[in-house]
């Protein structure tokens, strides 16, 4: 995240208090994976807490490439393919599930792909204008194939969320695309860590859903 080590831990702690409620709420019905996306963003945001001590602190430069690795994990991998199978695990219109999965295993294709990248090309993380810029040591060298798999992972990232038939579904899914856009203006150079950082922040709003979510049933439930 932008600002300092101070900023992320405080941002992990605040997502993680909130995914406490957010897991236990959806930990049996439709919305188990959707609920573990605070709990999986407050570990990423206090892995990028331990990146900023490890550049501002050489007595613990030795944790910087785990905690790197750890972080682009999330960004680069977790987050294509978690998002597209919460979308298809809630939804219940049959074209929709049938187009969620496919960007579930366009997810899944543009994880692998990251992830032999980060086993292969060390990931480096250093500061830059107050926020931290990642960069592979060997950089990627088809920029045509670079950016192919962004635009794969704007799709698995955003488009589930819209494809949503929830309606309350589509204010989480716009923030996120106004996220982007601002990080992409604002921190091109930071995107991973900005647009995850706001993200991380829309976690609150996987609180409200789920917690109205289960209020809705419970009132049909009773109605029935």
């Amino acid at each position: 995240m932008c600002f300092s080590a101070s900023a992320s831990f405080t941002a992990a702690a605040v997502i993680g208090t909130i995914s406490v409620f957010t897991v236990k709420s959806s930990w049996n019905n439709q919305y188990r994976y959707f609920g573990t996306v605070p709990v999986l963003f407050a570990i990423q945001q206090a892995a990028e807490g331990f990146i900023w001590n490890g550049l501002n602190n050489s007595e613990q430069a030795y944790l910087l490439p785990y905690f790197t690795k750890v972080f682009l994990l999330f960004a680069w991998s977790i987050w294509p393919i978690l998002i597209p199978l919460s979308m298809y695990q809630i939804e219940t219109v049959k074209w929709k599930k049938i187009a969620i999965l496919i960007t579930l295993i366009l997810g899944i294709s543009t994880a692998l792909i990251s992830i032999f990248h980060l086993l292969n090309n060390e990931p480096l993380a250093y500061i830059s204008s107050f926020h931290i810029d990642y960069k592979l040591a060997i950089p990627i060298q088809n920029e045509k194939l670079t950016i192919v798999q962004e635009i794969i992972y704007g799709v698995c990232t955003l488009v589930p969320l819209f494809l949503s038939s929830s309606k309350k579904m589509y204010v989480f899914a716009t923030a996120n695309l106004i996220s982007l856009v601002l990080a992409f203006v604002f921190f091109e150079h930071a995107l991973p860590s900005t647009w995850c950082f706001f993200a991380a922040i829309l976690s609150g709003f996987i609180y409200y859903f789920i917690q109205l979510s289960a209020k809705n049933e419970v009132k049909n439930t009773l109605s029935d």
